[in-house]
């Protein structure tokens, strides 16, 4: 991780199994909308070569697992999403 500042944001470097050698930089900002946290999440890439490696080599199945498993994580300390 190269920052994180409690309850508002995290930022850290990412490689992508699909794509070698090759670092994406990772802004993860928490925000509050309405009584519930808000995750924004934005992934920057050295090259629009690398993206679309990324993309192909399923990717967005990976973060769509990721934010059911944190879906999980938070019902099971909080109750509710």
């Amino acid at each position: 991780f190269h920052t994180v500042e409690t309850d508002r944001l995290i930022i850290r470097t990412f490689e992508f199994e699909g794509v070698p050698n090759e670092v994406a930089l990772e802004i993860m900002r928490f925000s509050e909308a309405d009584g519930r946290t808000r995750l924004t999440q934005r992934s920057v890439f050295p090259s629009l070569e690398t993206r679309e490696g990324a993309l192909s080599s399923g990717m967005t199945f990976g973060i769509e697992q990721s934010m059911e498993r944190l879906d999980e994580v938070l019902v099971a300390a909080d109750g509710e999403v």
